[in-house]
């Protein structure tokens, strides 16, 4: 950790009222990137916190409804993944192989040695890779309609599934995910879900054995329930539930049940005996080597929007012309702020 600043300050929770004084934001910067986070619940001690990542496009303001919930139980934390909310914008598109790199540099710069991780929607495969590469880091994981990568189907059926989930999401979630979306742009969110669905979350988590929860929404028609079954298959240890009448967006629509199912789950894992798996794996999982956060990009992709050259995805993207990437000024997104 070259550099490691901490600027807490109120902020504004978009879309939620009344929790102004429950939900803080934070800025901290780790190896001169700036994080910006919300937290929520520092004073609850004995429980290990947890750790909120968000799906594409949107930010940690897409927790408003939940966090509070969560936070009657433990400190929660809810990070702007780099590139989207307010966290300063990336060299590169990261994957998500790099995107779990910069949640755990997130992780340790505001001091969270262990917790749990709540993922929704394609932040399921960040959270996933997150618990893959630091499994000490990670204590369990309830992943609410987790994507699985290259198991999806493609972009543009994944987006008729979006549209379809429309008419059954609460109304007041539209703008805080409007405005998300405008500050990410749509080039970053294209570039980001092609890296993500290199992954095969089916198989990674099939690796892991840590205690799970799945979480579908009944009405959900962008996480089929085939595919929650997939993820259950390949981790017969995991626990499934489904929030009946409950479209993609549930951690807003239906975010009390969500939260009973949570913290049920999570209260059981609190204090684990010291001969449980949970403690055991914490004190063998050996540490990996940090790759680099910043790779080598593709040749040739405009310099905003290049991809990132990983060995997981080397090879698999040369299909792609870096020239079909349109080029945004990164002036122009900061007018946009």
């Amino acid at each position: 950790m070259n550099e490691k600043t901490l600027n807490r300050r109120a902020a504004p929770w978009e879309g939620l009222r009344g929790y102004d004084a429950l939900v803080q934001g934070a800025d901290v910067v780790a190896e001169g990137h700036r994080y910006f986070y919300r937290f929520a619940g520092e004073g609850r001690a004995g429980a290990l916190p947890l750790v909120l990542i968000h799906g594409l496009g949107v930010s940690s303001a897409y927790w408003g409804r939940l966090l509070p919930w969560l936070a009657d139980r433990r400190p929660v934390y809810a990070l702007d993944l780099p590139g989207f909310g307010r966290s300063d914008d990336p060299d590169t598109v990261l994957n998500s192989v790099q995107l779990a790199r910069a949640t755990r540099l997130w992780m340790e710069a505001i001091g969270l040695d262990c917790a749990h991780v709540l993922a929704h929607s394609q932040g399921a495969q960040i959270a996933i890779e997150l618990a893959d590469d630091r499994p000490q880091h990670v204590a369990s994981l309830s992943l609410a309609s987790p994507t699985l990568g290259e198991r999806d189907p493609a972009l543009p059926w994944m987006a008729l599934r979006l549209l379809r989930d429309v008419p059954r999401e609460d109304r007041s979630l539209l703008p805080v995910v409007t405005r998300a979306y405008l500050r990410s742009g749509l080039v970053q969110m294209v570039w980001t879900n092609h890296l993500l669905s290199h992954d095969d979350s089916v198989l990674t988590l099939g690796h892991l054995r840590l205690p799970t929860l799945l979480v579908r929404g009944e009405r959900d028609p962008v996480i089929t329930a085939e595919a929650v079954e997939s993820l259950a298959r390949a981790a017969p240890h995991a626990r499934c539930a489904v929030i009946p009448t409950a479209p993609h967006g549930f951690h807003w629509s239906h975010a009390l049940p969500l939260a009973r199912i949570v913290n049920a789950f999570l209260a059981e894992l609190d204090t684990p005996p010291a001969d449980s798996p949970i403690r055991q794996r914490q004190r063998r999982a050996p540490a990996r080597p940090d790759p680099p956060l910043t790779f080598r990009p593709v040749t040739g992709a405009p310099s905003r929007y290049r991809l990132a050259d990983t060995p997981r995805c080397a090879g698999r993207r040369a299909a792609v012309p870096a020239t079909s990437a349109p080029g945004v000024r990164k002036d122009d997104r900061d007018e946009r702020r």
